[in-house]
Order: C-alpha cells, then sequence, then structure tokens
C-alpha cells in the first residue's frame, strides 16, 4: 500500500470495499454471474493501474480474465458500467449513488471483498497553510456526508 513520508500524521479517513456491479441492463442481456468463475464469460471492465489489472481474487480463488476494456479513469469506467457496457469492480464510495438509484446493481455480494482503509496523509508542520488546512476539512467533512 502506499506509504507516505515516515514522519506524516496519517488518518484513517474511511473504511471502502470493492463492489462487483453491472447495469440492468447489461445483466438482462447477459444474465447474472452467480459465481466468480461466471465472469469468465462476461464483459468484464478493469481499471488499467491496477496490478495486475487482469487476475481477481475470492479469498484462495485467483481468477484470471481477459479484460475487455482497459480504462485508467474510475469515473470513466463507472460512466461504461452506466451505459450498459460491462461489468466493473469499484471502491463502493464510487458506486453508492448509482446502486441505490437502481442505476447500477450489485452482483456476486455473497463473495464481498474485504475492507480498506482510506488514509489521509499530511506533513506534521506546525505552519500547515490554511490553504491545506481547509482542503482537509472539505475532504473531511465531503467524505462523512458520503456516509
Amino acid at each position: 500500500s502506499m506509504q507516505g513520508p515516515s514522519e506524516a500524521i496519517r488518518r484513517i479517513i474511511k473504511k471502502t470495499r470493492y463492489i462487483f456491479c453491472a447495469s440492468p441492463d447489461y445483466l438482462k442481456r447477459f444474465g447474472i454471474p452467480q459465481k466468480p468463475m461466471d465472469l469468465v464469460h462476461h464483459l468484464y471492465i478493469t481499471h488499467a493501474m491496477r496490478q495486475p489489472d487482469d487476475v481477481l481474487e475470492f479469498g484462495d480463488l485467483q481468477l484470471h480474465l481477459d479484460p475487455y476494456l482497459r480504462i485508467n479513469d474510475a469515473w470513466a469506467m463507472l460512466k461504461c458500467a452506466l451505459n450498459g457496457m460491462g461489468i466493473v469492480k469499484m471502491h463502493d464510495y464510487i458506486v453508492k449513488e448509482s446502486l441505490q438509484a437502481g442505476h447500477l446493481v450489485e452482483i456476486l455480494n455473497s463473495y464481498s471483498q474485504k475492507e480498506y482503509d482510506i488514509f489521509l496523509y499530511y506533513m506534521p508542520n506546525r505552519y500547515l497553510s490554511p490553504k491545506i488546512r481547509h482542503f482537509i476539512d472539505f475532504l473531511l467533512t465531503k467524505l462523512k456526508n458520503k456516509e
């Protein structure tokens, strides 16, 4: 995981987990995967920056996929999923509103992924500029409201 400099102050600002999801339209056309292996027969959209970007882990199972699309931007992946182009694995806070609105449907949730901490790192400088301090406060408030 990414580490800040050793003297940096680290705050956990929230927890996240990955969610597999697709649009109702996609699932109507291609069916709903019931188990991880089913993903092999689906259009899987992956984040190109994930290393490796073609392997999924479910407990002890390592699943090798042939991604249909590789995109290096989470919001672009979300757009593709909303447009019925395939299945994505995204952080819960990115897809939360789409799931609540029914624009995306969570799949394989009985194989749910482990939770990760999201950290905010900043240097313990007494002279933290007001601009940075405001940014940190803004970030914390924004993330709290997303709960």
